[in-house]
């Protein structure tokens, strides 16, 4: 078996997590698996694979990348609906854009929080499912069957707006091959991603300490400002808690202490951006303008 034209599924630095090489598997031979630490990782089936190579042409993550700067244009941008801005967690871009998209029929795909914490990248026709999308999730998101469905999506003629991490977004043009005229990617600056099981474990404890069940868990809320760095935990006796304990999982994020191996080695850490258009906080904004809020 010529293993130069399989990926390797214990090569953590490499993987990134997008979940391309799965949907490329034409024979279905590779699974997603947690590793030890939490994270899914790449699984062969040595009974199906063939050794066709499909899976290391797909990883946009090996390849090598441009260094030079794409970017034409920058501008900053703050939604003049206040509700808007209530529900994002910065300016509300993701917002103004999709509304364009979902103006002309078309869909987005974006990264919700589910019922059980899971955070999953899912479809949505209408400014209901994409309000849902709103707001930071400092979490990988589930692609799992993603990439086929914009595909699909895009062969029938319809507009897509796909968000997501660079590497996400740059998994979506790998695996799609060609260029699409009806497709808009938008990254964001990412600062790398947990896991899900981490976020899952650290609700659990959430749930032991204030003796409630937790029915939702909000990134940087705006109670106190744009800049507050507030995390709030809904409770089902629909209490809203903000104490230092909702911080725990945020300071390990922030501190480099929870994301993935790949992360610290990512590829897209450049002004060449794998979008069509990057979104990102304006730090310093005040400095220009004089107002910090949004």
């Amino acid at each position: 078996m010529n293993n130069k034209n399989r990926i390797d599924p214990f090569d953590e630095l490499s993987c990134c997590g997008c979940m391309a090489c799965e949907s490329v598997c034409p024979r279905g031979a590779i699974s997603m698996i947690e590793n030890w630490k939490g994270f899914i990782m790449p699984s062969i089936d040595d009974g199906k694979c063939v050794n066709c190579g499909l899976c290391l042409k797909v990883c946009d993550f090996k390849k090598p990348q441009q260094t030079e700067s794409n970017i034409k244009r920058a501008y900053s941008l703050a939604a003049n609906d206040k509700t808007v801005l209530k529900n994002s967690t910065s300016g509300g871009a993701f917002t103004a854009l999709s509304d364009v998209v979902l103006g002309r029929s078309g869909c987005v795909v974006g990264s919700v929080m589910e019922d059980d914490f899971t955070i999953r990248h899912v479809v949505a026709e209408d400014k209901t499912g994409r309000d849902k999308m709103r707001g930071s999730k400092y979490v990988q998101s589930s692609t799992q069957s993603i990439w086929q469905q914009v595909k699909t999506l895009l062969s029938q003629g319809k507009e897509v707006c796909f968000t997501g991490t660079p590497c996400q977004c740059a998994a979506l043009r790998s695996f799609l091959g060609k260029d699409y005229d009806n497709l808009v990617v938008v990254d964001f600056l990412c600062h790398g991603v947990p896991n899900n099981k981490m976020f899952k474990e650290h609700i659990e404890y959430l749930n032991n300490y204030y003796k409630k069940d937790s029915v939702g868990f909000s990134f940087r809320n705006k109670t106190y400002g744009w800049d507050s760095y507030n995390n709030n935990n809904n409770l089902s006796n629909g209490q809203i808690k903000t104490r230092w304990i909702n911080q725990i999982y945020y300071n390990f994020f922030v501190g480099n202490l929870s994301l993935r191996s790949s992360c610290h080695q990512c590829p897209y850490r450049s002004l060449h951006r794998p979008s069509d258009i990057t979104i990102a906080d304006f730090w310093g904004i005040e400095k220009l303008t004089g107002k910090k809020d949004r």
